[in-house]
């Protein structure tokens, strides 16, 4: 079982004044085209039509993350669907992110953005919560 993984999905990227309708459910068995995810591409795969990550590296503070350029509008009301399952006990520091909007899609560089926290409390007590990300 992997110790830490920082799973970050970046959903939102680049706000911008477009408006666009963006779905992927995965049925084409990848995330490679139509539409095609960015990032540590080696470390996820589609499988029963779920995006899984697949990175076993028990190495502490390890990242995985994969985004998707979708533009939104600052106009308009903006719905996100995803579904979350970690086969692991989330802890402080092993849980997953879904960002919702950001300004950078390399997470390890700073930037402004929103994102919702999956579990990385301790024990059976697991949160959702969301976060401003300021730099």
């Amino acid at each position: 079982m992997k110790k830490t993984t920082v799973f970050a999905l970046l959903l939102s990227l680049f706000c911008n004044q477009l408006s666009a309708q963006l779905q992927d459910d995965f049925s084409d068995g990848d995330f490679s085209s139509d539409p095609e995810w960015f990032g540590d591409t080696g470390k996820f795969g589609v499988t029963d039509e779920q995006l899984q990550l697949l990175d076993n590296d028990p190495v502490a503070n390890n990242t995985a993350y994969l985004y998707l350029p979708a533009p939104t509008s600052n106009n308009t009301a903006t719905t996100w669907e995803a579904y979350i399952r970690m086969d692991f006990a989330p802890s402080a520091s092993n849980f997953a992110r879904l960002y919702l909007s950001a300004s950078n899609p390399n997470l390890s560089e700073s930037q402004e953005g929103y994102y919702l926290k999956a579990g990385g409390i301790s024990g059976s007590d697991d949160a959702l919560e969301l976060y401003r990300q300021d730099g």
